[in-house]
Formats: C-alpha cells, structure tokens, sequence
C-alpha cells in the first residue's frame, strides 16, 4: 500500500510503530514509508507521538577571553603598551580623540556619546580605520560589551 492510499489512523499507526518502537529519526522512518520527513513529522505532531530525546553529548565549557593576546603577533608592542582590560570604546594609548569637525584619520568613535569623538590615529589608505581598529571591525564580537544590551 502507497502512503497516500493509507488513512490517518494507519499513517499515525504506520508512524508510531517506526519512530517509538524501533527509534527511528523522521527521516529514517520517511525513507522506510515512502514519503517526506515532514509529513512524518506532521502525522507525528497531530497524532502527538513523542518520540524518545536524542543522546547529546555534554559540551564543553567555553573558553573565556584572553584579551588582545591573539593580537600579539598582528600586532606586535602595540598591544603591550595598551592597558589590560582595553574596551572597544576607550582611546588608544597614545592617541588624541577629536569631534567630527577636526578628524583627519581613523573615525572609530570613543567613548559612550556626546560629545562624540573620534579616533583620529592616521587611518590605512583604503581603509576608514586605523590598523588596530580595522582588526577590531574584523572580529567586533571580541570587544562587544557584553554588559549592555
């Protein structure tokens, strides 16, 4: 008999007996009865069969941030001479922030609003930032604060 010729009770019989008795995926028991893995799975949802949770292996936990050590060699002493926990929005050591009005170079904007300022470090030819913060545009997720929504 062909899946479409089969009534709903027999689809939902037809379903259970493959996904709770032998544990087989939706897929697996698509295969086995001719059909889609969503109509398996939407036979299952109306028929409410529950099937058994798959094992997961336990994750391992996460790495927390270093810092700017995977800069080190990008970068070279630069990183040194910045300070320990260096955020995304502080000035660069070294470095004079200015407004809008007077940038000349790199236009990451420092700090947390108004007065807005700006980098202002000479930026790289083609780009619209200084070398340091090019590398944190690239991977901004590092320097996120993850504190603020």
């Amino acid at each position: 008999m062909s899946w479409a010729s089969l009534t709903a009770s027999q689809k939902a019989e037809k379903v259970r007996h493959h996904v709770m008795e032998k544990g087989h995926t939706y897929s697996q028991a698509a295969i086995a009865l001719g059909t889609t893995r969503l109509a398996i799975a939407g036979v299952a949802n109306r028929a409410r069969i529950v099937r058994a949770a798959a094992v997961n292996p336990p994750r391992l936990p996460r790495r927390k941030h270093q810092g700017l050590e995977r800069f080190t060699p990008l970068l070279g002493n630069i990183v040194q001479a910045m300070p320990e926990k260096f955020g995304a929005w502080e000035a660069l050591p070294g470095s004079s922030p200015t407004d809008l009005d007077h940038r000349t170079g790199c236009c990451w904007p420092i700090g947390p609003g108004k007065p807005f300022l700006y980098c202002n470090e000479p930026a790289d030819d083609t780009e619209r930032y200084c070398s340091i913060h090019t590398r944190m545009s690239r991977n901004a997720s590092m320097y996120r604060d993850k504190g603020k929504a």
